[in-house]
């Protein structure tokens, strides 16, 4: 027996007697108790990807209005004010300009202004597709990340299923032998 194991979480239909739990019963509770708790982790996960697959579409957005205002420089410079700007989940929108600065991408700035020629808007083009591939290279660690918390989460209900299953086992036996 085991005595006095904090229950924190919320596994409170394990049989006990006083502060007393079988062995079992406690590697149940952590179980389950492990579980709620990746469950949180696999949340706040899940969040934590959704942002960064919101930032690979702003990314995407930028780099094809980049593209279009290259293609509109010709002899004459374009300006970058001339972007669509990338609207938010949340509403808020984000211009070509705020997308730069915000997120430490380098872009071109000869000319110390927001205009740019068509071999400007080349490099910034380059430096978005980094920033994208950065993103994707990101994206894919952390799903990696969620796959690890999916399985570890499965685990413990599995493991805490498996204490259920042999407890039920030994009470049927038990009330077999009675018979």
């Amino acid at each position: 027996m085991v005595n006095s194991v904090g229950n924190s979480g919320n596994v409170s239909a394990a049989s006990q007697t006083g502060n007393n739990f079988d062995i079992s019963t406690v590697i149940m509770m952590l179980s389950l108790e492990r579980a709620e708790s990746l469950q949180g982790q696999m949340k706040d996960q899940a969040n934590q990807m959704k942002g960064i697959n919101e930032e690979i579409k702003m990314a995407n957005h930028f780099m094809a209005e980049a593209r279009r205002l290259r293609e509109t420089a010709g002899d004459k410079d374009s300006n970058e004010s001339g972007a669509k700007p990338f609207k938010m989940e949340d509403g808020t929108t984000v211009t070509m300009t705020q997308f730069f600065e915000s997120r430490g991408i380098p872009k071109d700035t000869t000319g110390n202004d927001n205009k740019h020629s068509r071999a400007e808007w080349d490099v910034n083009i380059e430096h978005i597709k980094t920033h994208a591939d950065s993103l994707n290279s990101t994206s894919q660690l952390e799903m990696i990340r969620l796959q690890s918390l999916v399985n570890s989460t499965n685990n413990s209900f599995e493991q805490a299923s498996n204490m259920m299953q042999q407890h039920n086992n030994l009470l049927s036996k038990i009330i077999g032998n009675m018979r």
